[in-house]
């Protein structure tokens, strides 16, 4: 039984830690363990700033720099598309929103920061601070944790914050049909433990799942053990008897005892005749 038990815990230890490695070799690839933009959503950013720019003439762009524990990485794109930032010189009316994200290690006695500033070309007056984004849901705390996310959610309402404000022509009536796919990437953070989160949570619960066997395991012993008769010290176990095996009694009617033997029976009631006295020898 305890045998068992170990050899699971060890296979469960061992799935653990590749579902753990597994996801960490590919992580660099899926764009969210950076802060950066995801592609997809990047292009879907870029596409829905084209739309914009069209109706008003106004260049969207946008310039993420998310440094994690010491890794920079950088993202830029605009109107133009994902990975081209704005053309100052060649837009005459055009703004970008600059986020700088720095995300410390878990053992840093630092916390995590940001900086987020709106710049534009100067001629779209005043354009909307930092903390009028908490209406499209922004914040200090959405920029530090999910720096990527909380671009999108800016650039999206951006053209239609500048509309209201008189600074940019209304936007178009959008269709039932959006094209736009954008999609808010999965919370970030600072260290690999925020990265590699959801298959943790999953070693986690494997290991945990182990412990629970091996707890059942040592109760069912016990159990097994308390329900045995309690034997005195030096006191055997009882064996079988040894021996010629017993005959078992015959089924059916009773058997008559035997004859008993005529020499051995008493002597008739009434007066007995004498009986002969030996022959004498001569005197």
């Amino acid at each position: 039984m305890i045998l068992g038990v170990l050899v699971m815990l060890g296979i469960v230890a061992f799935c653990s830690a590749g579902l753990v490695s597994s996801f960490s070799a590919s992580s660099d690839d899926s764009g969210t363990d950076n802060g950066l933009l995801l592609a997809s959503d990047a292009d879907a950013l870029a596409t829905d700033l084209a739309k914009a720019t069209a109706a008003q003439g106004i260049c969207y762009g946008w310039d993420l720099s998310v440094d994690n524990a010491g890794t920079a990485n950088h993202g830029v794109g605009s109107n133009e598309g994902a990975g081209k930032a704005v053309d100052e010189s060649g837009c005459q009316r055009w703004v970008v929103f600059d986020v700088d994200v720095t995300w410390t290690p878990e053992s840093s006695e630092l916390a995590d920061s940001e900086t987020a500033t709106l710049r534009s070309s100067g001629d779209l007056g005043d354009l909307p601070s930092i903390d009028e984004l908490t209406d499209v849901g922004v914040t200090d705390k959405t920029l530090t944790d999910d720096p990527a996310g909380s671009t999108i959610a800016v650039l999206e309402a951006l053209p239609l914050m500048l509309s209201e404000r008189g600074a940019a022509d209304p936007l178009p009536a959008a269709t039932d049909d959006p094209t736009s796919t954008v999609s808010v990437p999965p919370e970030a953070g600072s260290d690999r433990w925020r990265a590699n989160k959801a298959f943790a949570i999953m070693a986690i619960v494997l290991l945990l799942a182990a412990g629970g066997l091996v707890v059942w395991g040592v109760r069912r012993r016990r159990d097994t053990d308390d329900a045995l008769p309690a034997a005195g010290p030096g006191t055997a176990p009882p064996h079988p008897r040894s021996g010629p095996p017993q005959a078992r009694p015959r089924s059916g009617p009773p058997v008559p005892p035997p004859p008993a033997d005529p020499w051995l029976r008493p002597p008739p009631p009434g007066p007995q005749p004498p009986h002969p006295l030996p022959p004498q020898p001569p005197q």
